[in-house]
């Protein structure tokens, strides 16, 4: 996914590990070390994530032939990095 294809304010649908469907809007896109990786905010208003308002999610963008899908980031080290760039950018 290339810079000036970065699809900020598009709405996407994640799916958890028990196939729930969840509509994240995208923020923004930061590359860090080579990889990319989107920075969304979920769109839920049940009072169940009444917690998540005003979050920001992390989703490392992975590409294989001709598939791109998202990932966590469970690597504590690596969220940091992403997350030090992403204030980095809207600081600015």
């Amino acid at each position: 996914m290339e810079r000036d294809e970065m699809p900020t304010g598009e709405v996407i649908e994640l799916v958890d590990e028990d196939g729930g469907s969840h509509p994240f809007q995208i923020l923004d896109l930061v590359s860090v070390d080579e990889n990319q990786y989107l920075i969304c905010t979920p769109l839920e208003e049940e009072e169940e994530h009444e917690e998540e308002a005003g979050e920001a999610f992390a989703f490392r963008v992975n590409e294989e032939e001709d598939e791109t899908y998202l990932s966590e980031i469970e690597d504590e080290e690596e969220f940091a990095q992403v997350a030090d760039e992403w204030r980095r950018k809207v600081g600015e």
